[in-house]
Parts: structure tokens; sequence; C-alpha cells
């Protein structure tokens, strides 16, 4: 999971935030 990685980021969160919003939260259902 590279998203982990990027997480450490906290520029890039906010850029993920609004690219991968819908793939942020299809991991947390993935849970």
């Amino acid at each position: 999971m590279k998203l982990g990685n990027h997480l450490m980021d906290s520029h890039t969160v906010l850029d993920y935030q609004q690219s991968l919003m819908p793939g942020i939260y299809f991991l947390v259902t993935m849970e």
C-alpha cells in the first residue's frame, strides 16, 4: 500500500484527499 507512505506527507495528504477521496473511503470500507 503506497498510500501509507504518502500519508506521511501532510501536503500530500491534502492533495490525495481531493483526488483520492473516493479511493480512501474505499480503503476504509475494505477493512
